[in-house]
């Protein structure tokens, strides 16, 4: 939680209980400012949160451009970027009240998120060895560590400090209730509830990526928005890239 639970290249929010289901979300790593290949040290001044598309793309042939760090602008954003984006400028602020046992809470409900994924990919064909119960055992090591912190420095809770939507969808709020959880029996549960929605949603995006008429779109935004397990959240930004897309294939 040390740069705002924002990607420091992209500013990128990193924050899961916005996303809920989202497919699209990605999660935070730890990456080397200048690389470890590099010379870079491995401590916290050389340190910056990115996500995982970032990571993938790093390389380690050279420092990296950081937009943002600490939760600020850097130079190179004023320099190269100029006007911090509006979105992006509020989730700064929001997460100033972020604390650090809410990046455990933040992973525990990306493992919760990344077993449906797996899930996803084994229902497509594709070899994986960790299920439901691996990442269930996963998400409950890191509720355990953010519970004693929470208790240890008697922070207050995501609805206090406005972290969570002000609105949140069902799929938002059924992954808010992990905090409960107190077994993988019941995280597995939670999985399984929420597949049907993952599964949707992943369904219809890389349908409409692969779309190349605006036959083809329309039909894909027609199974989307009759889909009552997508959430409006994700069918609205959908139209709103399949109205782009269509401009673009004609």
């Amino acid at each position: 939680m040390l740069d705002r639970a924002t990607c420091s290249y992209s500013g990128r929010s990193l924050w899961i209980a916005d996303y809920g289901i989202d497919p699209g979300f990605a999660i935070d790593w730890a990456d080397h400012i200048v690389p470890a290949s590099r010379g870079g040290k491995s401590i916290v001044e050389n340190g910056a949160a990115a996500s995982w598309l970032y990571n993938y793309l790093r390389g380690n042939g050279r420092r990296r451009l950081v937009a943002f760090h600490r939760g600020l602008p850097t130079a190179a954003h004023t320099i190269h970027i100029g006007v911090i984006d509006p979105a992006v400028a509020a989730n700064l602020h929001r997460f100033r009240a972020l604390h650090v046992s809410d990046w455990f809470l933040n992973h525990a409900m990306w493992h919760v998120w990344i077993g449906m994924h797996y899930e996803h990919e084994r229902q497509k064909g594709l070899r994986r060895s960790r299920d439901y119960n691996y990442w269930a055992g996963a998400a409950l090591k890191h509720l355990t560590r953010w519970r004693d912190l929470v208790e240890n420095d008697s922070v207050g809770s995501l609805e206090q400090r406005r972290l969570v939507p002000p609105n949140p969808e069902a799929d938002q709020q059924q992954l808010l209730e992990i905090r409960q959880s107190t077994s993988t029996r019941s995280l597995v549960e939670m999985m399984k509830d929420l597949f049907p929605s993952y599964e949707a949603t992943a369904k219809a995006m890389f349908s409409l990526c692969e779309a190349e008429s605006v036959a083809t779109i329309n039909a894909v935004m027609n199974r989307v928005e009759s889909h009552r397990r997508i959430p409006r959240r994700i069918r609205t930004r959908l139209m709103q890239y399949a109205k782009s897309l269509s401009r673009l294939v004609q």
